[in-house]
């Protein structure tokens, strides 16, 4: 209910300065803070090399390497966290990297709410993967 309000109020203030003759730059800044309040996503990216597991939990992430060597340079940027007392749709946009990236586990009430994405590097040595997990 508090996003819902101060997103009601960038929305008016919007309003207000579209009103007031603002400039297109003030116009651009509000709209830029009323996208940034509604946005929930997790950009992960980190060095792969063979297998790893993706864990995201409220706003949290951890990695399980299956197979290979540890995975270096990791960071993890979150915009909002992923609800821990609801089940939640998660999917993925801007992977990159030479090998697959896919959600292996939705987040339920069964697993703690916990989303999970696999990424797997079929060449040898390690490989710069990214991906942005939305919800």
């Amino acid at each position: 209910m508090k996003g819902t309000f101060y997103i009601g109020l960038a929305l008016a203030g919007l309003l207000a300065l579209g009103a007031a003759g603002c400039s297109p730059q003030e116009k651009a800044e509000v709209k830029q803070q009323v996208a940034a309040a509604t946005r929930h996503d997790v950009t992960w990216s980190g060095d792969v090399d063979d297998s790893v597991t993706v864990y995201v939990q409220g706003g949290k992430a951890w990695v399980d390497e299956v197979e290979g060597k540890p995975v270096e340079n990791v960071v993890v940027e979150y915009h909002g966290a992923l609800p821990v007392d609801q089940a939640a749709t998660v999917s993925l946009s801007g992977k990159s990297g030479r090998g697959d990236v896919q959600v292996t586990q939705q987040p339920t009430k069964e697993n703690n709410f916990t989303a999970a994405v696999r990424v797997i590097d079929h060449a040898a040595g390690r490989d710069h993967y990214k991906f942005v997990m939305t919800w």
